[in-house]
């Protein structure tokens, strides 16, 4: 489910979706964007939607194909924002906007 911006504000309201957008690197040099299946949130985990990417030293070397332990394709990222579209009771809640590195 994808969280959506009303226009009279910060209202949310839920659209279902089944397909998202993901940037590709199939090859060193190549790449592309495609359509790929919503991920599920399983138990204890959160589903985020990302809304800014950083680009690193690991995400170059793998566009460049510097790096002999990435295999392709692959989708690159690691460091982003995101806002949270579906958790646990854990004090993370739909509706927030969180930082990621991993």
């Amino acid at each position: 489910m994808i969280l959506e911006n009303y226009t009279e504000g910060k209202n949310r309201k839920i659209k279902e979706e089944t397909t998202m957008k993901a940037m590709y690197i199939d090859a060193p040099g190549q790449v592309s964007i495609k359509d790929v299946e919503m991920p599920v949130r399983k138990e204890g985990e959160v589903l985020l939607k990302i809304l800014y990417g950083g680009i690193c030293g690991s995400d170059l070397g793998s566009y460049r194909g510097t790096f002999a332990y990435f295999d392709y394709p692959r989708i690159p990222g690691h460091e982003f924002s995101a806002e949270v579209i579906e958790a646990d009771e854990t004090g993370i809640m739909a509706m927030d906007f969180v930082p990621v590195w991993l």
